[in-house]
């Protein structure tokens, strides 16, 4: 049985947490591969479609429930005016400009949201990962351990690119706070259900 263990109202609808899948009807995912690719909903069954972003438009949008699965990565909403796009951004979507991907601006993007996601106090990383985001000035060093903040650079990609996005974060993290699953806390295979109801 699901447990909700977040909720916010967002504009044209509500963003949930479930600790895992849900029993909700007219529920709408992708198959997650950590890539940059989006699918267009049109109201067929795309489950086993491999992408990280679904785009609906405005016309398709009616009592549906979209769902994004992550266990430390960005489940991110952005609002446009004839659209919606529900995305996974973990640091390798980010890395590809999955937020700032091209089909994005069909909706015209006008507000972001944030979910519950590893925040930069707890993304650890090694050195080795200066190859992804090289000459970045969102990595930090504490106790000689690296850190980067991938809110950071999500933001500063999705401010250089559309001008005036209203950006809210819900300041949550996963990996401190236990009742949500974080594959950098204990290496879960569970993952958070983010689903933003429309």
């Amino acid at each position: 049985m699901s447990k909700l263990v977040y909720s916010k109202d967002l504009p044209l609808g509500r963003f949930k947490v479930f600790d895992d899948k849900p029993n909700l009807q007219n529920l709408v995912h992708v198959h997650q591969v950590h890539s940059a690719d989006f699918k267009e909903y049109k109201g067929e069954d795309i489950s086993s479609v491999k992408a990280d972003g679904i785009i609906i438009y405005s016309e398709k949008i009616s009592h549906k429930n979209f769902a994004i699965k992550t266990a430390d990565c960005i489940p991110a909403v952005i609002i446009g005016n004839t659209g919606v796009a529900v995305i996974h951004a973990g640091w390798m979507g980010v890395k590809d400009e999955i937020l700032i991907h091209p089909t994005l601006q069909k909706i015209e993007p006008y507000y972001c949201f944030f979910g519950p996601s590893i925040h930069k106090e707890s993304f650890e990383v090694k050195e080795d990962f200066y190859q992804h985001f090289p000459k970045d000035e969102f990595y930090s060093e504490h106790n000689g351990n690296l850190f980067y903040d991938l809110h950071g650079k999500a933001r500063k990609q999705l401010t250089e690119k559309f001008q005036n996005i209203e950006i809210v974060d819900s300041n949550e993290c996963t990996f401190q706070k236990d009742f949500y699953n974080s594959y950098r806390r204990d290496k879960t295979t569970q993952r958070n259900w983010n689903i933003f109801s429309i």
